[in-house]
């Protein structure tokens, strides 16, 4: 049982980890979000919503560009290709992990590496308006080999998860995700939830 391998990894070799962020071009919040994570990771990728294509890299942190088109798994599989390491996280703009959680993700993608895991999936809290939502936990599957790709546009999982047999929830940290009434509204507006 994966859930049982991965209680222990304190002493799994590490494996490096990238970030990969999805970001539209004039996000306020992505120069603070930076700021906040660049010492955790070894690459950050951020895959620009923006009408030019290509990549633009300055020192540790990478640009990509790619208009997002309703289509965020393809987002995160631009991001997941510019990824030079073996192992790569997701988080976006609007969430937040604290220092615990980001130094625990090269013990995990070691033990994962060690059981032959793909995937890794973490509890996340919604806060609507500064108040935790109903939901939860809305488990997200975050932490992945670089090579695993992304399927659904909205809604997007890593393709593994459909198996279930290389991926697992960790109980090592949860993922906090701020939103405000307004923006679940549009969201549900845009996406036909």
């Amino acid at each position: 049982d994966a859930t049982l391998k991965l209680t222990s990894f304190d002493h799994c070799p590490a494996e490096p980890v990238s970030l990969v962020v999805l970001a539209q071009q004039k996000d306020p919040k992505l120069k603070e979000f930076l700021g906040r994570y660049k010492k955790w990771f070894n690459t950050i990728i951020v895959v620009l919503d923006a009408e030019a294509e290509g990549q633009n890299n300055k020192s540790e942190i990478t640009y990509v560009y790619r208009v997002l088109a309703g289509d965020f798994a393809a987002q995160r599989n631009v991001g997941n290709t510019a990824v030079q390491s073996g192992w790569v996280f997701h988080l976006d703009t609007d969430e937040y992990v604290n220092a615990a959680f980001c130094a625990d993700l090269p013990k995990l993608a070691g033990a994962a590496q060690r059981d032959g895991l793909d995937v890794i999936g973490f509890p996340r809290r919604n806060y609507v308006d500064h108040r935790l939502s109903d939901l939860f936990p809305d488990i997200q599957y975050r932490l992945m080999r670089c090579d695993i790709q992304f399927e659904g546009s909205v809604h997007e999982r890593p393709k593994p998860c459909g198996e279930g047999t290389t991926t697992i929830v960790s109980q090592h940290g949860a993922i906090d995700h701020y939103l405000t009434r307004e923006r679940v509204s549009k969201r549900s507006a845009d996406y036909d939830l």
